[in-house]
């Protein structure tokens, strides 16, 4: 071991081991030195200011969560921000009108990304006038540029938030639209590659397309978008909003979706064909369908030829129970037999007047499903086809369109008003059909054996056809050109066992002639 040096500058200074140690032990134990504190006073209003870090905000404690977005420190504007929509996510009775009263909106819109932008559409999804006030608040315009965002959950919360706007009514929709919203919207649907935003496009869509009045203009701009996606989306929920804006495009421009939709129009009808379609998207492409056969011949006949008589249209009322469907194949199916003649015996050859018959008894309490197949058999039986007539005669509808005549005779509203005439007027046609089918007018003849030569007058008779329509007349409710058939009915064609009718008033051959 080396000896210390004695030369060394340090040795001078050296006090050995255990002095070192003690003035280690000797400094560990002084008192720390003393820190004075001062009492500075800070102004509520910049008090925001000191927070050097985001707080959480309670979602039930709304006040404290607006009062924080509506101060200076911007690090607490996300997590109020948060809050706010957590609040506005209940589903019972969201608090909509306390954070409008409290004025949170306008920062709200102003910091237009995920979370504000959610809490946003959560207010325009409230009334009209809290809608409005989004619009009001200038929401429109960053949604827009949103539609444009890198992140899919920003493009579908956009889109969300135009379609609460858009959703609400006329006026609304179009002021999105006069701020710009199709050609990012249309942009927007085209290069999506993702499910859940495509699927907040489509409602839009709809959106745009539900209200009248609606700009033609419009329509056909968003038609190819909308053909494009019917035909080839395999999500059900875009399908089923798809289509129902297809239907809508389909009501005014009837022959523009004829020409330019044809493949979303056959996907419409292999949905319908389809039993496995699920029940939200059959009914929106059974509109689609209904919607062109209210059109010209051509229309029609791209509706039959997608199959739907002998597969959709047969399977549905067959054993459909739901109103709203069966509404619209009748309605189709009326509009189809108003068609050619052509198109009204492929009614017949499909075999669907015996099942649009049944319909009334099965839908029994449903004045609109009633309503449209008493077109649809009147349809077919004033065609000028006695072959139809008494086809519409063997399918039953007598007794049906009997009653639905009687129990609609009060009513004064024009859709029933006219209902009733095309009921009367069937009835009316089945007679005079089969006395030609019999031979024999069935006017100056009363017995049996008018019955025995007429098809028509055998089925009124016996399945009680004349004592509805002689207690209808009894109750004095019928009127106009309704009232006119039915007494011609029973003039021209009375019941096997009545006595002879007597000879026309003045005023009866007047509203004959």
């Amino acid at each position: 071991m080396a000896t210390p040096n004695p030369t060394c500058p340090s040795f001078k200074k050296w006090r050995g081991v255990s002095f070192r140690n003690n003035q280690r032990l000797e400094d560990e134990t002084k008192p720390p030195v003393f820190a004075p504190k001062f009492n500075v006073y800070v102004p509520p209003d910049l008090q925001d200011l000191l927070q050097t870090r985001p707080r959480r905000f309670s979602p039930d404690n709304l006040k404290e969560a607006v009062t924080a977005i509506k101060a200076n420190d911007k690090q607490q504007w996300l997590p109020a921000a948060q809050a706010i929509r957590k609040a506005l996510s209940k589903e019972a009775k969201p608090p909509i009108q306390e954070v409008l009263d409290l004025g949170a909106l306008p920062r709200l819109v102003s910091m237009m990304e995920y979370e504000a932008a959610w809490a946003v559409c959560n207010v325009a999804s409230g009334n009209s006038a809290q809608c409005t006030a989004v619009v009001e608040a200038g929401a429109v315009s960053p949604a827009l540029k949103m539609l444009t965002a890198d992140a899919s959950n920003l493009r579908e919360q956009a889109a969300w938030l135009l379609g609460n706007v858009a959703g609400d009514g006329a006026v609304l929709r179009d002021k999105c639209l006069e701020a710009g919203l199709l050609p990012p919207l249309l942009a927007a649907v085209a290069q999506e590659r993702e499910v859940k935003p495509l699927r907040q496009y489509t409602w839009l869509l709809l959106n745009v397309t539900r209200f009248k009045p609606r700009r033609k203009e419009t329509l056909l701009e968003v038609l190819p978008t909308v053909a494009r996606v019917t035909a080839d989306t395999s999500d059900d929920e875009t399908l089923a909003d798809g289509m129902s804006a297809l239907a809508h495009v389909a009501d005014d421009c009837n022959a523009e979706v004829v020409g330019r939709a044809r493949e979303a129009v056959q996907r419409a009808g292999q949905l319908v064909n389809d039993p496995a379609t699920p029940k939200g998207v059959v009914l929106p492409a059974a509109k689609v369908l209904s919607a062109l056969c209210s059109g010209d011949e051509a229309a029609t006949q791209l509706v039959i030829d997608t199959g739907v008589l002998t597969a959709g249209y047969r399977r549905l009322l067959q054993g459909s129970d739901a109103p709203g469907l069966l509404r619209e194949v009748c309605f189709a199916l009326s509009n189809i037999a108003a068609g050619t003649q052509d198109q009204a015996l492929a009614i017949k050859d499909a075999g669907l007047l015996p099942l649009i018959t049944a319909v009334f008894k099965r839908c029994s309490t449903s004045d609109a499903v009633h309503r449209e197949a008493t077109w649809a058999l009147s349809n077919m039986a004033t065609k000028g086809l006695p072959s139809l007539a008494l086809a519409v005669l063997e399918a039953g509808a007598a007794l049906p369109l009997a009653e639905y005549l009687s129990s609609h005779a009060a009513k004064s509203q024009r859709t029933d008003a006219a209902a009733n005439v095309a009921a009367a007027e069937a009835l009316l046609a089945m007679a005079q059909a089969g006395a030609l089918d019999g031979g024999g007018a069935g006017v100056a003849d009363t017995t049996t054996a008018v019955a025995a030569v007429n098809p028509a007058v055998a089925e009124y008779s016996s399945k009680g056809v004349y004592d509805t329509l002689q207690s209808t007349l009894g109750r004095g409710l019928l009127s106009g050109k309704a009232l006119d058939y039915v007494e011609r009915l029973i003039r021209e064609f009375p019941p096997p066992s009545s006595p002879p009718p007597p000879p026309p008033t003045d005023s009866t051959a007047a509203s004959n002639a």
